[in-house]
């Protein structure tokens, strides 16, 4: 199925909105210890469910959907270089996030199969 221009414009609003109130509820929660899964379930939240949704079956076009094993079959690494440099509308978190963070939300993420 083919969006149009302001469909698909409209669903990155939606994402973005549901991002920022998601920011909002996780600012207000006492910060989780680095490399706890928590850690990674809080900034998946914050970075990532607006286009790959709470659990990981994506919201937004052409957002990567983590319930497709071939997907998550794919070794930490792969993912970790994937999340870092982005790819096509996801953008690279190379300086947002640190590896360590990066590897925690890989590790939540595998939680949602």
């Amino acid at each position: 199925m083919k969006l149009t221009h302001s469909r698909r414009i409209a669903a990155i609003v939606r994402a973005a909105l549901l991002a920022a109130g998601f920011a909002v509820v996780l600012a207000a929660q006492p910060a989780a210890a680095a490399g706890s899964n928590n850690n990674g379930q809080q900034l998946y939240m914050l970075h990532c469910a607006g286009c790959h949704g709470i659990s990981g079956i994506s919201v937004v076009p052409d957002a990567k959907d983590f319930s497709r094993v071939e997907l998550m079959a794919q070794p930490d690494q792969s993912l970790l270089n994937l999340i870092r440099s982005g790819r096509n509308m996801m953008p690279p978190y190379l300086g947002i996030l640190s590896d360590q963070e990066i590897i925690n939300v890989i590790n939540h993420i595998r939680t949602l199969n």
